[in-house]
């Protein structure tokens, strides 16, 4: 299993698509160390070669490289140390090599597409939230010019009286 396209391999059962689960398609597990091991209690159970992370039950908007990272900042591979992983990717385009199976190669396709668009959905959910910010801060800003203007003309009154 130190080998990406031993682990690749695992996955013929694979529970999830690309469109249903972007971020966990096999291609992307077995890069990062993952081979499929369903449990009946968990059919889409996977484990890390290098560090024997055990993950399972994915949604829709899991990372498996994040999840990976978070719960073991210590695996070899979360590291990038030498483990005796062999990649079947190369890492400069992460595209599979011309000799890969052409389903191998459109899956791996879709991951990265499905990489970009996750990408992109997080710039535009931190957009829409420095949005509202701006909105907040405007409003905030629009409430206490109004209420400084209610202040100062208390003050001219008394000093008239």
């Amino acid at each position: 299993m130190n080998e990406e396209v031993q682990r690749l391999k695992t996955f013929e059962h694979w529970p999830h698509t690309e469109s249903s689960h972007p971020g966990v398609t096999p291609i992307i597990l077995a890069a990062d160390g993952f081979h499929f091991c369903p449990t009946p209690q968990d059919p889409d159970t996977v484990v890390c070669f290098f560090c024997d992370l055990q993950l399972g039950d994915w949604e829709r908007s899991d990372d498996a490289k994040a999840v990976h990272r978070k719960l073991s900042p210590n695996c070899p591979m979360v590291l990038g140390l030498p483990c005796g992983n062999v990649q079947k990717v190369n890492n400069a385009s992460t595209k599979l090599e011309d000799d890969a199976p052409a389903h191998m190669r459109l899956e791996n396709v879709l991951a990265r597409k499905a990489t970009l668009l996750q990408a992109v959905t997080a710039l535009e959910t931190s957009l829409e939230d420095a949005r509202r910010q701006i909105v907040d801060a405007i409003h905030a800003r629009k409430k206490l010019q109004q209420e400084a203007a209610v202040l100062a003309s208390g003050m001219k009154t008394r000093k008239n009286d």
